[in-house]
């Protein structure tokens, strides 16, 4: 028989992400990313705001969501609906919330028994201390996110790549990514000073093995 592959589990805060960035993010990128080298998902769970109050005054909000839905669950997520909750705060003001975090982190550290990789979708410090149990308990974490990333979550993470660098995790218009004409994002890891040398820029052209690499001329 063949090597199996490391067992992956992958939570996403769907709001942080979408906060943050990754607004029409696609699931079945990041699975494949999460999953690269022969992964095999044992986990996949995203976790996302609803509006119930809205839903029954909104339609077309309420469509969406459930296109939303489809579309997530298609590409092998559960769903972990968080309630949007609204309540008026001490001057008046009416606000809402629908905090997902505490949900994210028991699953995580429950689950994390069955896995050697955990994929976490966040941007939030918060999750420093979650990270370190889960190393703690012998999981390698990784983690993808888009703006607003903790300094703190990203020296703690074994790794960290930025959701931007990943081909088609979020939308873009023009060619498809890496082709002539196209645009994508990625690391210039030598630039000349003088500016008259040529300089060199490195961008993911699939996910495989080599995220770590930073320059071309290294072996891979």
């Amino acid at each position: 028989m063949g090597d199996p592959g490391l067992r992956v589990g992958v939570y996403v805060d769907a709001e942080n992400l979408s906060r943050n960035g990754g607004e029409r993010m696609q699931y079945r990128v990041l699975r494949n990313i999460a999953c690269r080298e022969n992964g095999q998902p044992i986990r996949l769970n995203t976790y996302i705001a609803f509006d119930d109050r809205r839903a029954e005054n909104d339609r077309t909000y309420r469509e969406s969501m459930l296109e939303y839905y489809s579309a997530v669950r298609d590409a092998g997520f559960k769903i972990i609906e968080k309630k949007v909750q609204h309540f008026i705060d001490p001057i008046g003001v009416e606000r809402s919330k629908a905090n997902a975090d505490l949900d994210m982190a028991v699953d995580c550290l429950l689950q994390s028994e069955h896995l050697d990789r955990v994929v976490l979708g966040t941007g939030d410090g918060d999750f420093v201390q979650v990270v370190r149990a889960l190393q703690n308990r012998g999981c390698r974490v990784e983690i993808i996110a888009f703006e607003n990333v903790s300094g703190n979550l990203r020296r703690e993470a074994d790794h960290f790549l930025s959701g931007y660098l990943v081909p088609g995790l979020v939308s873009s218009a023009g060619k498809p990514w890496g082709q002539p004409g196209s645009r994508v994002r990625g690391v210039c890891y030598y630039y000349p000073s003088n500016g008259k040398e040529v300089g060199f820029f490195r961008f993911l052209e699939r996910p495989d093995g080599n995220l770590w690499l930073r320059d071309e001329r290294d072996e891979h």
